[in-house]
């Protein structure tokens, strides 16, 4: 089984490694957002009722639809 963004848990760090992104722009969102391919990621909150998760990308947090989490596939490092 794959493991995604959305499935994350807190106090873990993962690594994206792949995505099952629609189509190329929504690939080059995520990339822009810093969810590159072999960068290191962790779930900082989440939210009730399928909201948007916060996540730890490069220094920053950013607040991602728990649906655009779903197409990031990350492999746990800790």
């Amino acid at each position: 089984m794959s493991l995604t963004l959305a499935n994350a848990k807190k106090q873990k760090t993962y690594q994206v490694s792949s995505y099952s992104a629609d189509s190329e722009s929504t690939q080059r969102q995520f990339e822009c957002l810093g969810f590159v391919k072999g960068e290191e990621v962790s779930l900082y909150q989440t939210s009730s009722f399928g909201g948007p998760l916060a996540i730890n990308v490069r220094g920053s947090v950013i607040a991602m639809r728990l649906s655009d989490a779903e197409q990031i596939f990350v492999k746990e490092l800790s």
